[in-house]
């Protein structure tokens, strides 16, 4: 056994070295993952070797998760310690980032060891900046914003890009001038990527969601709440590297969607503005669902408005977007798209998707803005379980609404659960009765 010992000491010494070496280079210069996801807000580790995380809700800083914390509206992210020293040094409940209209602000949630921003202990809520330096626990994070404006100036088909509006996991919209009609202000929406398996998806997207729009253009009345497709055209024919790639031009508008109204106060809307945007979308799906197209894709994201972003909701008219990943409701191809927080349980088990899918959602979105909050929360799994148990339910809105401090009358709350109903065939019988029940002369008042 003697003779082996000196190279067990030789395997022991090398394998610390290689501990030594990755635990300096864990702490990093700041250099971003080569993986990172640069889209959308985001924040970085600098000084560790993992994934970005989106910041697309709340995001709570803290150390050992419960299942109990889980069921709440966050995205988590653990500072258990593990390769630090001494330790812990982060608290279980430390900073809570949170969206606002002008971007994002953080708060130290009482930590042991407090928040720093940019070097700074932060007290109250304090806005984050496009690099600004997060040091929570044994962690520095990097604020990112999506303020990158690749395509500004290019000139994509006839149209110039003037600025990027925004983003989403498929495509980015960008304002787009047409100088051959007059200097015509579209909305230019434009795949991610053009690469590989990504590339023949996402031009089937943006080619459905032409054909959808041209089905609902032949109809003007179906179109007053519905974003308008202008300049017919998938791909691009300028030449150079733009050649030959899908995109779709839209009519722009300049309101804002329906999740910035709701992070401008409460994160909830009085119920007579509820009424307002929720009569104007359940006629847009009314019309879409007589084009036998089920949307697929309801929630606060694809409402735009028109006007100002000021413009109070009473007065302000709303358009339903993106149907790219719509289903013409005569086929029988399950669809596994969508946001599991507004899923239908048909949707979520690959069944038969009708108007009543789309109600369902429809549904979960009212939901929502009554309460601040969706039926279900947690992670992906539990609530695509809750949305398809038939045991699980919803508590009553009215209930959930009043805990926030926002009152809902009981037809309000009446029609809502029945939009919430886990058999397709008891929820109303169309989209377009809803919005009659919903608008100002309805019965919901």
């Amino acid at each position: 056994m003697e003779e082996y010992a000196p190279a067990i000491l030789f395997v022991v010494m090398a394998l610390l070295a290689v501990m030594v070496v990755y635990r300096a280079l864990s702490r990093g210069t700041g250099a971003p993952h080569p993986k990172s996801v640069k889209r959308g807000p985001r924040l970085e580790w600098e000084n560790i070797d993992r994934e970005p995380f989106a910041l697309d809700r709340p995001v709570k800083l803290g150390r050992e998760y419960t299942a109990e914390d889980k069921s709440k509206h966050y995205r988590f992210v653990d500072l258990t310690d593990n390769q630090f020293d001494p330790e812990p040094i982060a608290s279980r409940d430390h900073a809570l980032i949170k969206p606002v209209p002008a971007g994002h602000v953080i708060r130290d949630l009482g930590s042991s060891n407090s928040t720093y921003v940019d070097g700074t202990k932060i007290v109250g809520d304090v806005p984050l900046t496009e690099g600004s330096r997060i040091l929570a626990g044994p962690y520095i994070f990097v604020y990112r914003t999506q303020e990158a404006n690749e395509l500004k100036g290019e000139m994509w088909d006839d149209y110039e890009i003037v600025k990027l509006l925004g983003r989403g996991g498929m495509s980015d919209v960008y304002e787009a001038r047409l100088p051959k009609r007059g200097g015509a202000m579209r909305a230019l929406k434009i795949p991610t990527d053009y690469i590989g398996e990504n590339f023949i998806e996402k031009t089937q997207r943006i080619s459905r969601e032409r054909d959808f729009l041209r089905r609902l253009g032949k109809d003007p009345a179906a179109m007053r709440y519905i974003l308008e497709l202008q300049e017919d055209g998938v791909f691009a024919d300028t030449g150079g590297r733009n050649r030959n790639k899908p995109f779709l031009a839209l009519e722009l508008v300049t309101g804002g969607d329906l999740r910035e109204r709701m992070q401008q106060g409460r994160m909830t809307l009085a119920e007579s503005d509820v009424r307002v945007v929720g009569s104007q979308v359940a006629a847009a799906l009314g019309h879409v669902h007589l084009s036998n197209i089920v949307h697929c894709d309801v929630r606060p994201e694809n409402i735009l408005f028109c006007g100002d972003t000021k413009q109070p909701i009473r007065i302000s008219q709303s358009k339903l977007i993106d149907f790219g990943i719509s289903v013409d409701m005569r086929t029988t191809q399950p669809n596994p798209w969508g946001d599991e927080r507004y899923m239908a349980p048909e949707h979520i088990q690959g069944g038969t998707l009708t108007g009543a899918t789309d109600l369902y959602s429809f549904g979960c979105m009212l939901y929502e803005l009554l309460s601040g909050r969706p039926p279900f929360e947690g992670d992906q799994e539990f609530v695509k379980n809750e949305h398809c148990k038939a045991s699980s339910r919803p508590v009553p809105v009215i209930e959930v609404a009043e805990k926030s401090g926002n009152r809902v009358s009981k037809p309000m709350n009446d029609l809502v659960m029945k939009l919430l109903e886990k058999d397709a065939e008891a929820r109303p019988g169309s989209a377009l009765l809803v919005a009659e029940a919903l608008s100002p002369r309805g019965a919901v008042q």
